[in-house]
């Protein structure tokens, strides 16, 4: 299986891992799980050049979102309880 940063298991990702899990996704998902890794993923991005690094952006954009909406609802689900 593939990671996929922007999934809602993902919204514990940041800084690092965050950037590490969207460039492994990008590149086909990891090497353990017959991907291209975080090396296939940087270099789809640099292939695409200022494209790639737009799409990089909004992958960012999109994975801080899921994180955000992730944290939310942990806080309904605790309130809920």
């Amino acid at each position: 299986p593939t990671v996929d940063p922007v999934s809602a298991s993902a919204s514990a990702l940041a800084g690092a891992a965050e950037t590490s899990a969207f460039l492994a996704w990008g590149g086909g998902g990891s090497l353990a799980a017959g991907g291209g890794g975080m090396a296939a993923g940087s270099a789809v991005l640099a292939a695409l050049g200022p494209v790639g690094w737009s799409v990089a952006g909004i992958g960012a954009v999109g994975a801080g979102i899921a994180i955000i909406r992730g944290k939310r609802k942990n806080k309904k689900m605790r309130k809920n309880r």
